[in-house]
């Protein structure tokens, strides 16, 4: 009987930012609880509208602080 191997296995690991610091790579475990990627593909859009919501909240806040400190 041979055993299994996983995905994982057979799949090199991609290069890291802190790849050159380490000794040892982390584990399959770690790299799951990080990945972001796939969750950032799906929320790229609302995350977008809420930055451009944001940016004229504080626009509109700047606004009326100048308004009201030249006009005092």
């Amino acid at each position: 009987m041979q055993a299994q191997t996983t995905n994982n296995a057979a799949k090199p690991k991609e290069a890291k930012l802190w790849g050159g610091r380490f000794e040892e790579g982390v584990t399959d475990a770690v790299e799951r609880f990080t990945e972001s990627v796939s969750y950032d593909k799906q929320l790229y859009k609302h995350d977008i509208r809420g930055s451009i919501a944001h940016a004229s909240m504080l626009a509109k806040q700047v606004g009326t602080l100048f308004f009201f400190f030249f006009n005092s």
